[in-house]
């Protein structure tokens, strides 16, 4: 999801602009406009979804969440810990070990090149290597490794590769069930191996938001200057000695009810808890005080984020299906063992897998981890960034609309919505959970989980 760094940019300043007011601090919309998608009015109920994907990545074994955050009493030196080799034997390359692009798709892809690089450097190019893993920081090490001469095997638990890039095409077209977009385009590595593959983009603008309370309507905005002013005074939280972020927040929302702190929560939900892909109690301060981004645009790939990733594959050893659980590693070489029973020997190994696998413990080291690496993994955090994708037979939402926003009664509760219908030319739309919500989600069947998204654009969109 995208990724935007609060508090950085007024992230609550778009919201107040996001309506005209009147004098009356209100609305101002005649009472025959639009409310409803497509320029019609609401009326009747909404059709049943022809089709609907449900994503459960926090409990999909390969991964056991989405993307790193840095937790309460976490900080960027973990992640460098993380990234740190053991040995010269024992690497590790991912979007939880890159300091500068954390928990994106393109900081996986640089962390997999410095690895390779690192490698390269020490050993020579006469060097053999496994990979573990065939997601982008994978494939992105296993391509310089082999241009420098190593001889690479790329080992993916999986049946397919890509890692937490999947996109699907179940429902006819292709759908992000992963990552969805290219955050900042000018000089993003991403970017760069679109034009190096001629990959359509399409340029997705995501302040071009429509907002819609709890019973459905047109979120008023004249009452939010409470709400600005105390989400502006989390800023003056930052002193440098309370890195608990959710103690700071809930300072700024303590004098907030009702409407006022249900408007401060979908903030606060679709800002952070959704960039973060986590509660926003669970983070440290320093989530806003690191990290750098890409400038230009945020991009969708129409025909799919894997074309991205998959032409990386294309000259590699790849192992599917082979879920690895053993890494011994000594002073002279690897030794690399798999669920199924078999073992591979190399010179080297790269661990890519996320940061959920290692926390969860999945993989036997011996010798074990050192202690500031295991203590790292430990402290970071794996959230959880959840889609409910559903398709109709026509768009009854705003289909000029890129974002749609729903501030709900709970929480964080499918207050984000992506209409997909320009980038994939279907009437498909896909709502997002994140944290707690999300993991709440993830126990409903896919017919509850479907419902309960389906329940939310009936109040948005129905009678």
């Amino acid at each position: 999801m995208q990724r935007r760094r609060f508090l950085k940019a007024g992230a609550a300043v778009w919201l107040l602009g996001a309506c005209a007011v009147d004098d009356d601090g209100r609305e101002a919309a005649d009472a025959g406009d639009a409310v409803g998608g497509g320029g019609e009015t609401k009326s009747g109920s909404i059709s049943q979804p022809l089709g609907s994907i449900v994503t459960r990545w926090g409990l999909d074994r390969f991964s056991l969440g989405s993307y790193s955050y840095l937790a309460v009493g976490s900080s960027s030196a973990d992640r460098v810990s993380l990234a740190a080799s053991v040995d010269d034997r024992l690497y590790f390359a991912g979007e939880a070990a890159s300091v500068e692009y954390p928990a994106t798709v393109h900081g996986a892809i640089l962390s997999g090149r410095e690895t390779a690089d690192e490698i390269t450097s020490t050993h020579g190019s006469d060097v053999e290597v496994v990979i573990i893993g065939a997601g982008a920081a994978g494939l992105a090490a296993g391509e310089r490794l082999q241009a420098h001469g190593a001889s690479v095997t790329i080992v993916e638990g999986r049946g397919r590769i890509g890692g937490r890039v999947h996109t699907d095409t179940s429902l006819g077209v292709p759908v992000e069930l992963g990552a969805g977009w290219i955050h900042g385009d000018d000089g993003n590595p991403l970017t760069d191996l679109a034009e190096r593959f001629g990959v359509e983009r399409l340029v997705s603008d995501t302040e071009n938001i429509k907002i819609y309370d709890a019973e459905g309507e047109e979120v008023d905005t004249g009452a939010l200057e409470e709400v600005q002013d105390a989400l502006s005074s989390i800023a003056d939280g930052f002193d440098g000695d309370n890195t608990d972020l959710g103690e700071i927040i809930d300072d700024a929302l303590e004098d907030l009810d009702g409407t006022d702190l249900r408007l401060a929560r979908y903030v606060i939900a679709t800002v952070v808890e959704h960039d973060e892909a986590t509660d926003y109690g669970t983070l440290s301060t320093e989530t806003f005080e690191v990290g750098e981004e890409f400038d230009g645009d945020d991009v969708v790939v129409p025909t799919g984020y894997i074309d991205l990733l998959s032409p990386l594959a294309d000259d590699l050893d790849i192992v599917l299906d082979t879920a690895v659980t053993y890494v011994g590693y000594g002073d002279r070489d690897v030794v690399v063992e798999f669920e199924d029973g078999g073992s591979m020997d190399a010179d080297v190994v790269i661990v890519t897998v996320p940061l959920g696998v290692l926390k969860a413990g999945s993989i036997e080291f011996e010798p074990a981890l050192p202690g500031d690496k295991s203590d790292a993994i430990e402290r970071l955090g794996m959230g959880v960034l959840d889609r409910i994708v559903l398709s109709y037979d026509k768009v009854f939402w705003d289909d000029d609309a890129v974002l749609i926003g729903h501030v709900a009664e709970e929480p964080g509760y499918f207050v984000e919505w992506q209409n997909l219908s320009a980038a994939t030319g279907q009437p498909i739309i896909s709502g997002f959970n994140a944290g707690s919500v999300a993991a709440r989600i993830e126990a409903l069947s896919d017919e509850e989980a479907t419902a309960a998204a389906t329940s939310v654009l009936e109040t948005i969109y129905g009678q």
